[in-house]
């Protein structure tokens, strides 16, 4: 058997030096952690005190739910608060409504819309019928 002593010091100091490296990372990191905490704190604080630079894009009650928004997009919420509808019977409204006159394809435009608002948590088809989606209340959904 052999002294395996020196091996085992050597191993003490890689690992010594190794714990170095890593506690000063953690302190570099600590630092950058603790920066950021601070500049969201006044980044929070000076969001608090802003009024929006556009108020009127800033809806305060059921009546101004419409408030900065596309035509495109206040018709289609318009006809969805009345009940869920298919492209077809919102294409007819539409046309009805004088929306989308000068379009060529009607009901492409009226889909993409209605995608846009889809991805923005706005509407949702539900059986083939587009509708305003369903929120709960008190939840932070958006």
């Amino acid at each position: 058997m052999r002294n395996i002593s020196r091996e085992l010091r050597d191993r003490l100091e890689e690992i010594g030096e190794q714990r170095s490296l890593l506690q000063r990372q953690l302190d570099t990191l600590t630092t950058h952690e603790n920066s950021l905490k601070i500049l969201l704190q006044a980044e929070e604080a000076r969001w608090g005190l802003q009024k929006p630079l556009i108020p009127e894009l800033v809806t305060t009650s059921a009546d101004q739910r419409f408030k900065g928004r596309t035509p495109l997009a206040r018709f289609l919420l318009g006809s969805l608060a009345k009940g869920a509808k298919s492209i077809e019977t919102l294409k007819t409204e539409a046309k009805q409504a004088n929306i989308l006159t000068d379009k060529k394809m009607p009901g492409r435009t009226l889909h993409f819309g209605l995608v846009g608002m889809a991805n923005a948590g706005m509407v949702e088809k539900v059986e083939g019928l587009w509708r305003l989606k369903v929120r709960n209340i008190g939840s932070d959904e958006k």
